[in-house]
């Protein structure tokens, strides 16, 4: 289920990519004017508003995020926050298990890393999802750098998501508490 896996390198997993979580931190902070066009729907519920991708998923984003930047694979948010990133990856050849890809991600991380340091991957429940997450820090120019990635596979062989929060060691907890369990509850795959 390999995604992309950059600083952000829980992504790669879940899409099969090599794990370079910084790849979108630096397509973020260089062009959020080269998103492709996509539908923001203002939500009433609680201030979110639901992005539609047109690759057919959506996620509601808190106040103060904004569309950063969208591939064929991949679409990131910026937070009000400096550094403060969600990245949702998808691909159509997911790997098998979603746990499994995520070990070898870490080891491939690892391996290229010198500052890499796993806090922890694991299985975890989501909608009944094969599902896991891989959470760690590293430096990313100079700075150190939080990231928590769920992996998840929808169609076995045909659809598989990750959905990555990361941003500076400094004010992580409070953005992930504030905002990472409402991403997992909004999100809706793409048929």
């Amino acid at each position: 289920v390999a995604v992309t896996v950059l600083g952000v390198a829980a992504v790669a997993v879940v899409l099969h990519r090599p794990a370079t979580a910084h790849r979108a931190q630096q397509a973020a902070a260089s062009s959020a004017t080269s998103a492709s066009p996509a539908t923001v729907i203002s939500s009433a519920a609680a201030g979110w508003t639901t992005y539609q991708d047109p690759g057919g998923f959506s996620i509601k984003i808190p106040p103060g995020w904004a569309l950063g930047t969208r591939t064929a694979t991949e679409v990131t948010f910026t937070g009000p926050q400096a550094g403060f990133v969600v990245l949702v990856g998808w691909t159509t050849h997911p790997q098998p298990d979603a746990l499994a890809d995520w070990r070898h991600q870490a080891a491939l991380k690892a391996q290229a890393d010198p500052t890499y340091q796993q806090i922890g991957i694991q299985r975890v429940t989501y909608r009944g999802y094969n599902t896991a997450d891989w959470e760690f820090t590293n430096m990313y120019h100079g700075q150190l750098t939080h990231v928590l990635d769920r992996g998840f596979i929808v169609t076995p062989g045909r659809l598989g998501y990750a959905i990555e929060l990361y941003g500076p060691g400094t004010g992580w907890a409070a953005v992930r508490a504030s905002i990472w369990e409402g991403l997992l509850q909004t999100f809706m795959p793409g048929g």
